[in-house]
């Protein structure tokens, strides 16, 4: 620690009595020249050096400024998350009267509280059609009833708010006679203080952020840095895996991290349809699908071509049994990665540097067939080292990271090292689930490739 002003000058006077007993260090030249201006100097020197010698060991926390860690955040391109909105999908907006034309609900028409303390907007448009209108119609209440997903008009968890309470319709839309929230608002969250981005500026000065650099990682990581893990970028070079035609330079962006969201999306049919295009994608799950009120056979089709697979630009599709009839009201509800479609939407939707078409993709998942033999002490008990090996096979394969490659015999030996009692370990079965060609061979992945466990080929077998 530091020494102060009278600790130093304490200390000198010590230093030159020792010397020289004769120095009177109390009055006269010695004390004018030396001991009364040296100590504050010194302290101001002690002070620096300690400073620095605390940012060597990255406790940034400790002595940095706040337009310090800012001025070191914009350096490694980490911006300040900006918070936020609190969202349902389930603000019912209804008409007592039966209604004579469309009526349209546009993106962006206000309601809130009866203070109007807390204010939302709708953030996608809906329409309930006069041509459809009784499906609208709901028989308990006696009203025409749609449901809008809307979103606050500002960042912060104070905007959750429970059923009930958003009751207010601040624009006036016509042919709408009044609205409330019949589920929760939720997800809101504060901007992001410089404090917060301490530890992520600590990462990068300590070499622990495992981006290898470049504008697009960084976007993609301060965009969601607390869904995104990890980002492996392909280029058009890497041709057996790049595989979209572009005119321009382009870039596929396999993010490693989901935000996953529940919509409906609600199509009135012209009459024919046997496909049906999901608008929000990469698709993660297809729940139901009604037509006209009623629940209706189909088949989900999820896009896994090399080309636009896993990413927004995907062709997912339903597939229904029968034709639909003109004005049918079909209403699929699924679930999204919406971490994906924000970033081709919001981030990627933007002019970048030199044109580049940056595609947001999800990786490839390569299942991988396991069998193991272990012997263990005996007393040691055979279900719980079962639950240890099984909990550290899924640690190494399915990882926060991409990897390069899994290796049978580290992974075997990180287990052995793991888990306790172990006397005897091995693997008879450590491959692909297809494409492999030995019963136990190293696992090597594409820069676009993660692995996993196929749960239904896996086989711990655990005796004494």
């Amino acid at each position: 620690m530091a020494r102060t002003d009278s600790e130093i000058l304490a200390s000198l006077k010590e230093s030159l009595s020792a010397a020289d007993p004769s120095i009177d260090t109390e009055k006269g030249p010695v004390f004018n020249f030396l001991l009364r201006p040296v100590p504050s100097e010194l302290q101001k020197t002690e002070a620096d050096a300690e400073r620095v010698a605390i940012l060597a060991t990255l406790q940034l926390d400790q002595v940095t400024t706040d337009e310090e860690v800012a001025a070191l955040a914009t350096s490694f391109s980490i911006r300040l998350g900006g918070g936020k909105a609190s969202k349902t999908k389930s603000q019912l907006f209804f008409a007592l009267r039966r209604p004579l034309e469309d009526i349209v609900i546009d993106r962006g028409n206000l309601v809130g509280t009866d203070d109007q303390q807390f204010t939302y907007f709708v953030s996608e448009a809906r329409t309930m059609p006069v041509n459809s209108i009784d499906n609208f119609f709901n028989p308990q209440t006696r009203r025409y009833e749609i449901l809008v997903p809307c979103e606050a008009t500002a960042v912060g968890p104070t905007f959750d708010l429970p059923p009930s309470r958003v009751t207010r319709i601040i624009t006036p839309i016509d042919g709408i006679d009044g609205t409330i929230n019949t589920d929760y608002y939720r997800g809101g969250e504060e901007a992001e203080d410089l404090s917060n981005s301490i530890d992520r500026v600590r990462a990068k000065l300590a070499g622990l952020d495992p981006e290898t650099g470049g504008g697009i990682i960084s976007d993609i990581r301060n965009f969601d840095s607390e869904n995104v893990r990890d980002v492996s970028l392909v280029y058009p070079k890497d041709r057996s895996l790049f595989k979209r035609v572009t005119s321009r330079p382009a870039i596929d962006a396999y993010v490693l991290g989901s935000s996953v969201d529940t919509i409906e999306q609600t199509v009135i049919a012209t009459g024919g349809e046997t496909q049906i295009q999901i608008e929000r994608r990469p698709v993660t799950e297809v729940s139901s699908v009604t037509v006209n009120g009623t629940n209706t056979a189909f088949t989900f089709i999820p896009d896994t071509s090399r080309e636009f697979g896993g990413s927004p630009r995907s062709s997912d599709y339903i597939l229904l049994e029968d034709p639909l009839v003109a004005l049918d009201t079909v209403v699929i509800s699924y679930e999204y990665n919406q971490l994906l479609f924000d970033l081709q939407n919001d981030l990627f939707s933007l002019d970048r540097p030199f044109d580049t078409d940056v595609l947001a993709r999800k990786p490839r998942d390569i299942g991988l067939e396991i069998a193991l033999d272990a012997v263990i002490a005996a007393s040691f008990d055979t279900a719980r080292a079962f639950n240890a090996i099984e909990a550290s096979l899924f640690s190494q394969v399915e990882s926060d990271f991409f990897v390069d490659a899994i290796l049978p015999e580290v992974v075997r030996q990180n287990v052995i090292d793991e888990v306790g009692g172990i006397t005897q370990l091995r693997f008879t079965l450590f491959r692909r689930t297809s494409g492999g060609t030995l019963d136990v061979e190293p696992i090597d992945l594409d820069k676009n490739e993660t692995a996993f466990i196929d749960q239904t080929l896996l086989s711990i077998n655990v005796r004494r």
